[in-house]
């Protein structure tokens, strides 16, 4: 028996779909829960057979005609390309619709519907290359837009994963009962690097720091008007030893807070970057001989799966102060030889190594922040980021997966990490202009 994805029946583990709903409510349904596995066996076939010819995702497919085509019988928007497509009187199934993507575009990236007459004058172009060049028009005109890249945007909501703010705790405007740091620079920054062909990577590498004005537009902060940020909101790395939202104040008090070894941040930078939560098992690349510095317990075999790559990654944080190690540098800062603070009481910590990516040796937190945004897995990231939020799932099929790999390989190549340029393509994809 072939090999099933879990998205055949799951939304999202332990979530059931469409199809997954159906298959639980035909599967022995007098049977008191959970079924045991001998039991789930035996109903299976019965239950699959007795659902065989329902549309389950309302696409207008049956689901046996889905698995035979090897779409998604749970998924509405994962439909057969060898069977005639069902009637539609607004827009062309199963192939690319240049009036629903126009409409995608504006709801997805304005904010809003376009009006009657605009929608109606789009569909009076009479030409593809007419429309596709009306379409980037639009595209263009929206990624300008406050609601895609204003404070508390589009962009904005997509960095909360990234900078994961906590009100309690923030500094600046509106500060919390307990201000420990701003973040409103890390959202800047993030923003600034997603916009008007910028590296995205700078999210990553920046040694600057970047704010709004008056008017809510972007620009980047000199040194000196940085320094005029005083109290819990000031950033105290100087400028070779930054990188990017790696080494905000934010991320170093709120990530590392008391730990000699910053292994949470570390794991933040993975998962915000890369998409790879080495807690999961994810993105793992292990460091023969890995030592447990501080006497963590990190060496115990429950641990070492996956601290055999944390700790690669701490090691280059090394430097970084949070609230402990601070040497008299202040915290959420920079202190070179910190761990020979530590060395009475955790003798040989000051011989850690300066750090791992990928099983390769870094100089510093800089190095493996630059391995980092140079890697596959941020191009992939990146892309996956914006494909989510206007594909709204991630790639399921063949075709959607070649879109996707097509979208991040160019990313990171023509598109020079450009986020717009690759927004371009993205809606030109089958997968987001397929009704």
């Amino acid at each position: 028996m072939a090999d099933v994805a879990c998205t055949a029946c799951h939304s999202a583990a332990p979530n059931l779909n469409p199809y997954g709903e159906a298959i639980s409510a035909a599967l022995l349904p007098g049977e008191p829960r959970p079924l045991t596995e001998p039991l789930y066996t035996s109903g299976l076939p019965a239950a699959l057979a007795a659902i065989e010819d329902d549309d389950t995702d309302g696409d207008g497919f049956s689901n046996l005609d889905e698995i035979i085509e090897g779409t998604l019988p749970g998924n509405g928007d994962s439909v057969p390309e060898n069977l005639e497509c069902p009637p539609n009187d607004f827009y062309d199934l199963c192939e690319y619709d240049f009036n629903f993507a126009f409409k995608r575009v504006a709801l997805d990236i304005c904010g809003q519907s376009p009006t009657w007459d605009e929608m109606e004058a789009f569909r009076a172009i009479d030409t593809d290359a007419g429309k596709q060049s009306s379409l980037d028009a639009k595209l263009s005109s929206c990624l300008d837009s406050d609601f895609w890249q204003g404070a508390g945007g589009v962009l904005s909501a997509l960095a909360n994963r990234k900078v994961r703010p906590v009100g309690t705790l923030k500094a600046g405007e509106g500060p919390g009962n307990v201000a420990i740091a701003d973040y409103d620079h890390d959202y800047d920054l993030f923003v600034w690097s997603q916009t008007d062909g910028r590296d995205a990577r700078l999210a990553m590498t920046a040694q600057y720091f970047v704010d709004r004005d008056e008017t809510g537009a972007l620009f980047q902060l000199t040194e000196e008007e940085l320094g005029n940020f005083q109290g819990p909101a000031r950033e105290n790395v100087p400028v070779e030893q930054r990188a990017g939202l790696l080494t905000t104040a934010w991320t170093l008090l709120y990530f590392e807070m008391f730990a000699i070894i910053p292994r949470a941040a570390a794991a933040q930078a993975s998962r915000a970057w890369l998409r790879e939560d080495w807690a999961k098992m994810e993105g793992l690349s292990p460091v023969a001989g890995t030592v447990d510095y501080d006497n963590a317990g990190i060496t115990a075999p429950g641990c070492i799966p996956c601290h055999s790559t944390i700790e690669g990654a701490a090691w280059a944080y090394q430097n970084y102060a949070g609230f402990v190690g601070q040497g008299g540098n202040g915290r959420a800062s920079f202190v070179p030889d910190r761990m020979n603070l530590f060395e009475n009481a955790f003798p040989g910590i000051s011989d850690m190594p300066t750090g791992f990516f990928k099983g390769e040796p870094v100089t510093d937190l800089v190095d493996w922040a630059s391995k980092a945004a140079n890697s596959d897995p941020f191009a992939k990231a990146t892309t996956m980021d914006y494909w989510q939020i206007l594909v709204n799932f991630e790639p399921t099929g063949g075709m959607e997966i070649d879109e996707f790999n097509e979208l991040w390989q160019t990313f990171r190549g023509t598109d020079n990490y450009s986020v717009e340029a690759m927004l371009f393509k993205l809606i030109r994809t089958r997968s987001y202009g397929e009704p």
